[in-house]
């Protein structure tokens, strides 16, 4: 009885030890997402100063329609399977696409966001 009793309080250790184990990685997974978020946003940020950099000294004006607009963002809507009403898929493809004629500048930038667990997939940059 007393080893079953040992058996078991070795097995709760060990089970503390993983879930601490899992909380720490759960916490590093969190301030890289953050990470990768706040990387994402000054880059996105610097590229629209210098789209606005470019509108200003350039003496004409961006092109702007519904998919070339810095504000305009595409999302592909989640599918939901009949069978089970569950989500397919919860990853959003984004993009942006600048160009400005007078100065000869475009560039298109794509990436793949998935909520769940925060993976950001740059798919193209073409300047």
């Amino acid at each position: 009885m007393k080893d079953w009793i040992s058996g078991l309080e070795k097995d709760k250790e060990e089970l503390n030890q993983k879930l601490s184990d899992k909380e720490d990685e759960l916490d590093k997974a969190r301030h890289d997402l953050l990470a990768d978020i706040r990387a994402r946003d000054s880059e996105i940020l610097r590229l629209k100063q210098l789209l606005d950099e470019k509108t200003k000294t350039g003496n004409c004006t961006a092109i702007r329609s519904v998919e070339q607009t810095p504000e305009v963002i595409w999302e592909n809507p989640t599918r939901i399977s009949p069978r089970r009403k569950t989500k397919q898929s919860n990853i959003k493809e984004k993009r942006v696409t600048l160009v400005q004629i007078g100065a000869g500048y475009s560039f298109t930038l794509t990436w793949l966001e998935n909520p769940v667990n925060g993976h950001i997939s740059f798919l193209h940059w073409a300047p």
